[in-house]
């Protein structure tokens, strides 16, 4: 396992995300860099991704044990979610998959917070 869905070495950052070093202070148009495997664009930098689990500890582990994704409330609260994926402005340290923030749902950013539509594929 990496830090990063293409490895570990900060030196292809620049091919995959917008972060500290590269994005001059913005956001930039969505798949201006390389994709991850599952085509996913910007999925490290360019802006913070919201998700619906409420920042918490993760779970404590033995090694090579696996926890079920379980599916967090569903209710709006004003409880911390989570800022996962990094941003234009944050150094290349913190983007990294396990790297998260914890920010209540009505905190206003700058421009580096966004969302990530999805769906589920119907075969």
């Amino acid at each position: 396992m990496t830090s990063r869905y293409y490895g570990e070495t900060e030196e292809l950052l620049p091919k995959y995300g917008w972060f500290n070093k590269n994005g001059r202070d913005r956001s930039w148009p969505v798949g201006s860099k390389k994709p991850n495997d599952l085509g996913l664009f910007d999925a490290h930098g360019n802006v913070f991704t919201w998700c619906q689990e409420r920042i918490k500890a993760y779970p404590k582990s033995k090694e090579n044990e696996s926890h079920e994704d379980k599916e967090d409330i569903l209710s709006i609260s004003l409880d911390n979610r989570l800022l996962r994926g990094g941003s234009f402005d944050v150094p290349a340290s913190l983007m990294r998959s396990a790297f998260r923030i914890g920010v209540v749902p009505t905190y206003r950013s700058d421009g580096d917070v966004g969302l990530r539509p999805a769906r589920t594929l119907t075969p």
